[in-house]
């Protein structure tokens, strides 16, 4: 991929800890090899755009809020003001829908080239950092990587979040290199208040880059450095505080809660469940990430996440202090909630930089041991055109999927057809009609139906599931709910729930095979009153 840079080994003073990938890979990064690179990203993010969607409860929530947006009705889902997920994305959606059309077509044309220019400054991040040569071999990787390209075919925040994390720190490098001009600390800190509004957890980011001005301006005294650090997160929180405040003239949303309330709420015996089994989880999820592969061995995974680490620790003894605060607070954050490979998008170029320099220091080692060994050089080009190759191939399988899709301005694949066939069925039989479901997001987003949910977001573990009779009973009084759609691949729940309702005086009527599949069904509630005599 091009980068515009006057000099292809010019690189930024924050880079130091990375020189010696830099001068191993001298020579790297040719004319001809930088237009291959840039030709197939760029084709394989322009072959993913298609009319079709990709089923989610996330995506289907972004969607609804940007719609309303767009139509004027305010930040508002499933018909109460929304207290949960930030407004970036749903703004930028409710951009496409104004302007464009609320269509599928336009939501993936919007994914694609937010994933084509997260490749883009995720390449150029590294090429600033440290030169065109480890750019190309590290930043190439990272452009190519499947986890990036796969989750730009959904509407969800990581990669739009990803996108806004990378130039936020290219305009952190900016402000850095120009530690006088206070027009780029200014440019710096309003970029830095963008990923807050995408994704909570990008609350954290102009904390770690913060750390990195502290060391970065070593030609201030600490009470100057001190003074421009407090200017640039004052800058960067504004956006964020005022969306807080914002949120807080109105109640919390019934339906969504609050992502506070869902993580401070816990009981410190769930909290660190989550957290345990988050770290757990992390290690294979990372060794995908990186990769590409999905082993399931529980110990073949560990290699890959434990280079990165090595070389983690490597670059902070070396002196690195951007994306190691980075990396190391955003990571502890990561833990508070399950963990996913899209939720680590924002952070390869840094892992795969980790990754590369740990590599590099195991080939080293393994060279003074054996004589026989083959150049480190060598060693690290082929383990990364092996992760490119990797990464290239599960990309195939992406570019096919979306070349083929099940439906036109409807289902992808077969997983999200049960949900527009329902839909479909609510919206010309009973659009009016309110639903008891535990996919409510996106029987609202399709079916236009007010959805009553069997599985509550923004709310401490506890609370998630409506498991007891009680509880489910209360609900049902509350909302009187006209239909039933369930996951009937969760037997011991999708049983009792259909006996609470019975219990409760309802008779289920399903709809089938208009409105139903062999996994997700449609019921009709019928009261007593509506029985036949």
């Amino acid at each position: 991929m091009q980068s515009p840079h006057r000099d292809d080994q010019q690189v930024n003073p924050a880079g130091s800890a990375f020189a010696e990938l830099g001068q191993l890979l001298n020579g790297l990064a040719t004319k001809r090899r930088k237009l291959i690179l840039s030709f197939v990203v760029a084709a394989g993010f322009c072959l993913i755009v298609n009319s079709s969607w990709n089923a989610t409860p996330d995506s289907a929530l972004y969607l609804t809020l940007g719609e309303s947006i767009a139509r004027g009705d305010g930040y508002v889902f499933n018909g109460e003001p929304h207290t949960f997920v930030p407004p970036g994305l749903p703004l930028i959606l409710a951009g496409a829908a104004r302007f464009l059309g609320p269509e599928f077509l336009y939501y993936r044309i919007v994914m694609a080239l937010a994933g084509l220019l997260t490749a883009w400054f995720g390449y150029l991040f590294v090429a600033r950092l440290c030169g065109q040569d480890t750019a190309f071999l590290v930043g190439g990787v990272f452009a190519l990587n499947h986890i990036l390209l796969f989750n730009s075919t959904f509407v969800l925040a990581d990669v739009v979040y990803a996108l806004f994390t990378l130039i936020a720190l290219n305009a952190a490098l900016s402000a850095a290199e120009e530690s006088g001009d206070h027009s780029r600390l200014l440019i710096a800190g309003l970029i830095m208040g963008i990923p807050p509004l995408i994704r909570i957890n990008g609350a954290a980011i102009p904390v770690s880059t913060a750390i990195f001005f502290y060391c970065a301006w070593k030609n201030f005294s600490t009470r100057k450095r001190l003074l421009r650090i407090a200017l640039f997160l004052a800058i960067s929180f504004i956006p964020f505080l005022l969306w807080q405040y914002w949120k807080s003239s109105f109640p919390v949303s019934e339906s969504e809660g609050t992502y506070l309330n869902a993580v401070a709420g816990r009981r410190w015996d769930d909290q660190l469940r989550v957290i345990v089994t988050a770290l757990m989880e992390y290690i294979p999820e990372s060794s995908l990430a990186l990769t590409g592969v999905s082993l399931k061995t529980g110990f073949l995974e560990l290699p890959v996440p434990m280079l990165a680490v090595f070389g983690l620790f490597w670059a902070f003894r070396k002196g690195e202090r951007l994306l190691v605060p980075l990396t190391v607070i955003q990571s502890c954050g990561l833990l508070l909630s399950s963990a996913g490979t899209r939720y680590l998008i924002f952070l390869l170029p840094g892992l795969y930089l980790f990754l590369a320099l740990g590599a590099l220091q195991l080939f080293k080692f393994l060279g003074r041991k054996f004589q026989s060994m083959p150049e480190p050089r060598s060693l690290l080009v082929g383990s990364f055109a092996v992760l490119a190759l990797l990464n290239a191939g599960h990309n195939l399988g992406v570019v096919w999927s979306a070349r083929t899709p099940l439906e036109r301005n409807g289902a992808e694949t077969e997983r999200s057809l049960p949900f527009f066939t329902a839909a479909r069925w609510l919206k010309e039989n009973a659009p009016d009609a309110t639903v008891l479901t535990i996919r409510p997001r996106i029987i609202h987003y399709l079916s236009g139906c007010r959805t009553v949910s069997l599985v509550r977001s923004g709310v401490p573990d506890h609370d998630i599931w409506l498991d007891t009779e009680e509880r489910l009973k209360r609900m049902i009084r509350e909302s009187s709910p006209d239909f039933l759609f369930v996951d009937s691949k969760d037997a011991g729940y999708y049983s009792h729930v259909t006996k609470v309702i019975e219990r409760t005086g309802y008779k289920l009527e399903e709809i089938n095979p208009e409105a139903s599949s062999v996994r997700f069904r449609l019921f009709r509630l019928a009261g007593p009153e509506e029985r036949p005599h």
